[in-house]
């Protein structure tokens, strides 16, 4: 496993015994340190059996690039992915709900928010200059990416869920959708009780549990 652990403000952590992989980002954001620990949590689960492997998740969300990355750790595991969804979920933490060949499940009560692109300009970008200058074609290109990144996230909630054209507009619109919602528009397979979760949520803190 890398060195390196996932930021401190972000909880990833695996139970390798009982096949359960908590990934908490409501105080910090999903990027590539949080991606590449997630894969490499993924191979050591695929070589130690097939079984199935339950992922819980909830958070803001995070890079757009590094959640996809997570997506296709998912996709390409020999093991069967149920991914669940408690708390809140926002933004990427919510597009990696409907990563391909995964079951997708939400615990009751669960809010899941659409959110579009944002970016900004680092201070890296401009050194040493307070006051920072745009030109049209800075602007320009920013928009592409944005746009490109909408309509990404817009074509993968669709691919399950329907009707797409109602997907695509609670996308722009940036709605929030309960567990009920969620399972009408087919975003979700099924959901959990409370009182199932809380019982993972245990073997989640049990010895044995890592943290990445």
């Amino acid at each position: 496993m890398p060195g390196n652990k996932s930021p401190k403000n972000v909880s990833l952590k695996c139970n390798f015994e009982r096949r359960i992989v908590w990934l908490d980002c409501t105080d910090g954001p999903v990027n590539d340190r949080v991606a590449l620990n997630f894969e490499n949590i993924l191979k050591k689960l695929n070589k130690a059996n097939n079984n199935e492997v339950k992922m819980f998740i909830s958070g803001r969300g995070g890079d757009f690039y590094a959640c996809l990355k997570i997506m296709d750790s998912i996709k390409n595991s020999q093991s069967p992915v149920a991914i669940v969804a408690f708390n809140y979920v926002r933004s990427g933490c919510f597009l990696i709900t409907q990563s391909e060949n995964a079951k997708r499940i939400g615990v009751d009560g669960t809010k899941f928010e659409f959110h579009c692109a944002v970016d900004t300009y680092c201070s890296q970008d401009f050194t040493n200059k307070k006051d920072f200058q745009f030109s049209q074609i800075d602007y320009v290109n920013k928009l592409k990416n944005l746009w490109l990144v909408d309509a990404s996230q817009s074509l993968i909630f669709a691919q399950k869920g329907r009707p797409a054209s109602k997907i695509f507009k609670m996308v722009e619109n940036e709605e929030v959708l309960s567990v009920r919602s969620a399972l009408k528009y087919k975003l979700l397979d099924s959901s959990m009780r409370l009182k199932e979760f809380r019982r993972y949520q245990r073997l989640v803190f049990f010895a044995g549990t890592r943290r990445f």
